[in-house]
């Protein structure tokens, strides 16, 4: 469809007016036009007009971007392959239909396994019985005579022998009042059988509601649905009683594990309540279906009591999602009954919100509902088949009828047990729908519309009284797209007018205004929704807080690791400018006075490299020949020149030395040479390494080892280097 923008600077065709008093030939003003606006947005439905013919602008959009749903896709969904049949149910899409496809699916599976286990127990069971009474007869005065021979016959007495013989050893025999129990048990594993014209789900409803008959559904009518579902189902268990109990003797005959006294009581007491989870399962599906009217009366207790139950029933809960309180009403906005929310407060149960519109969504929920013996609900909107799929999914996009399906089995949390699929944009508030549309020049233009609960109830024509066109010329200050106006505080939302894009019966698209109570349900749809969220973790405002907190608290501890590095490393520069400051005039020292490095003291360099800059070469002479220590007293010249030492921060690394000897000459972590174990090495290499070293930074010292041959010419060669 091809639609005009209605815009004040450009419209030739007549446009929407409110009906202002107006003198001839004059305006409205502005001011006029905002102010009668709020009138009609605070105003009473009953007092407004309804335009005709009008549509909301998102719900077009939807309806041209929508893909009819292929029934392939819903057999695909649905798990697997279908029969003929299943197919067709599917095409019709109706409730019945889909809850025989279920029933089909779920419950022939079960049957025939259980068929299988009864003849089987049965089989085994015959055999044992068998055996015994074999035995018995083989003990049988007859039974004795006819295996001897005739001659031999005669000597024997075998009513004697018979009783001499006794109960052959390692044998358990079953005594004669179990083998009675064991007998009827046997007896009822043969018989059983499902009847041919068992229904494969049967249905209960108040009688207001036109269900298609279709073979296998059993429809019955009762005042109280839910309370007549769950007699239902009680009568159909009672019927397995006889062959479940026969099942249970079986398994403990062929465990050997027989014993009347112990079990005959337990058995005797032995009913539904004694039933497995999965022998719950063997019974027709039995399903409730009931308006959501019914709620609002005696009809919650029943509701609660199937839910608490423990019985796999079904309570399907149709109502239009439509359903808010009546917005003729002049009292406040009251939060609409959400019977799915309720169910899930009751825990075990299981339960979906679906539409029967979407087929592949139900079945896919109706199939999970009958995997384990669990209450469920499935909550419905109006829309009964292929049809309706337009309605359910606009009321679907809009949040009038979210999808959402809890699964008490899923898991231990609500992450796993809430399945949260099949929403259009599940992140945000509402989903957005393009629609593309024609200026008056031709251009096409798109426009981007949120598809709210107000738009989905614009469809329907009681509630377009809540409607008024915006004319040309209200200024923007006064008026809020809807979407923007449900996030407003209360007092900030009073000031403007809430509005949505719609299309008149023209193809015209024009904006309307809606009334405050219009937007106030819109906004109860919105804070449903955002609970929603909530609960499957989509916008969780405790783990959204929690992220910011983790990210808070690690941008405070990178910020203080950035610190504790800044402070780190300058102390780091500050030690290696000082100690390359010491290395500078220690080197600059030797080289201009040519004195001797042990003549100057360390802390006098170390004092100065800290007050600042290097003095001149005349500065540092002066001050070395000044502060040089007296000459000290001549004394034994092995005490005066002491053990061999390098200045190792004037070693170049040249590997001189520790090619002469690595263990006497070593490398410190600076790649400097430092003494070694002097006991590794004679005084010849030492002074051998003080005539090869470049930096003259080896000092030999005085002899280690007395008796080395050649001490006196191996001391006048250290002397240049002492």
């Amino acid at each position: 469809m091809e639609l005009n923008v209605i815009e004040s600077e450009r419209v030739s065709k007549p446009r929407p007016r409110l009906p202002f008093p107006e003198t001839p030939g004059s305006s409205p003003r502005p001011s006029e036009i905002a102010l009668e606006l709020r009138r009609f947005h605070a105003a009473s439905p009953t007092q407004t007009k309804s335009p005709k013919g009008l549509r909301s602008a998102a719900i077009v959009a939807l309806e041209a971007t929508r893909t009819p749903p292929e029934v392939e896709a819903t057999l695909v969904q649905a798990e697997g392959e279908l029969g003929a049949d299943d197919g067709q149910d599917l095409a019709e899409a109706r409730t019945t239909h889909l809850l025989r496809v279920a029933a089909r699916k779920r419950l022939l599976p079960r049957r025939d396994g259980f068929l299988v286990e009864v003849r089987g127990l049965a089989r085994r069971v015959r055999e044992r019985l068998d055996v015994e009474r074999a035995k018995d007869e083989a003990r049988e005065p007859d039974r004795l005579e006819q295996s001897v021979s005739p001659a031999g016959a005669e000597h024997f007495d075998f009513g004697t022998l018979s009783n001499v013989i006794g109960t052959p050893r390692g044998t358990v025999r079953l005594r004669p009042e179990e083998r009675k129990r064991v007998r009827a048990a046997l007896d009822a594993l043969e018989s059983f059988d499902f009847a041919p014209g068992d229904p494969l789900a049967r249905i209960v409803h108040d009688g207001s509601f036109d269900l298609d008959v279709v073979p296998g559904v059993e429809i019955e009518t009762a005042e109280d649905p839910a309370q007549a579902a769950l007699e239902i189902f009680d009568r159909d268990l009672i019927r397995l009683t006889d062959v479940l109990r026969a099942t249970r003797i079986a398994r403990l005959v062929l465990d050997n594990a027989f014993d009347e006294a112990r079990h005959g009581p337990w058995l005797d007491r032995f009913g539904p309540s004694s039933f497995r989870s999965e022998e719950l399962l063997l019974v027709p599906v039995v399903a409730a279906i009931e308006n959501i009217d019914a709620l609002e009366g005696k009809g919650l207790r029943s509701f609660s009591r199937l839910l608490l139950s423990g019985r796999p029933v079904h309570l399907m809960m149709t109502g239009s999602p439509r359903r808010s309180p009546r917005l003729s009403q002049s009292s406040d906005v009251r939060e609409r009954l959400e019977p799915a929310y309720l169910a899930m407060g009751h825990r075990k149960a299981f339960t979906q919100q679906s539409s029967v519109g979407n087929a592949s969504h139900f079945l896919t929920g109706l199939l999970a509902s009958l995997d384990h013996a669990r209450p469920a609900l499935h909550m419905l909107d109006d829309a009964s088949g292929p049809d309706d799929a337009l309605a359910a999914e606009a009321a679907l996009a809009s949040r009038a009828h979210p999808y959402f399906r809890y699964d008490p089995a899923a898991g231990s949390s609500w992450a796993g047990r809430l399945d949260f699929s099949g929403n259009p944009a599940p992140d945000s508030p509402w989903p957005v729908a393009n629609l593309d549309y024609e200026t008056e020049d031709g251009t096409v233009e798109a426009l981007e519309l949120p598809v709210t609960f107000a738009d989905y109830l614009l469809e329907d024509p009681a509630t377009r009284a809540h409607l008024r066109p915006i004319p040309a010329g209200c200024p923007e200050d006064a008026l809020s797209p809807l979407r923007n106006w449900l996030e407003l505080d209360e007092d900030e939302a009073l000031l403007h007018v809430p509005w949505l894009w719609a299309i008149d019966p023209a193809g015209d698209l024009l904006r309307v205004a809606v009334t405050r109570r219009l937007a106030l349900v819109c906004r109860e749809r919105a804070d449903f929704w955002h609970t929603l969220q909530e609960l499957a973790g989509v916008r969780n405002e405790y783990v959204t807080e929690a992220v910011h907190r983790a990210r808070s608290e690690g941008e405070l501890a990178a910020a203080a690791e950035r610190d504790r590095m800044r402070t780190e490393h300058a102390e780091q520069l500050a030690g290696a400018k000082r100690k390359a400051v010491e290395e500078a005039m220690s080197h600059l020292a030797r080289r201009l006075l040519d004195l001797d490095p042990g003549a100057i003291p360390a802390a006098a360099v170390t004092a100065r490299a800290a007050e600042g800059p290097a003095p001149a070469a005349e500065s540092v002479a002066a001050t070395a020949e000044s502060e040089a220590p007296p000459a000290p007293e001549e004394t034994d010249e092995d005490e005066e020149v002491g053990e061999p030492w390098i200045d190792t921060p004037l070693c170049t690394s040249c590997n001189d030395c520790t090619d002469i000897n690595p263990h006497l000459f070593k490398y410190d972590a600076n790649k400097q040479a430092v003494m070694g174990d002097l006991r590794s090495g004679t005084f010849a290499q030492v002074v051998q390494a003080a005539e090869k070293c470049p930096a003259k930074c080896i000092h030999p010292g005085a002899p280690w080892n007395g008796d080395e041959p050649g001490l006196d010419g191996l001391l006048q060669r250290a002397q240049p280097f002492q």
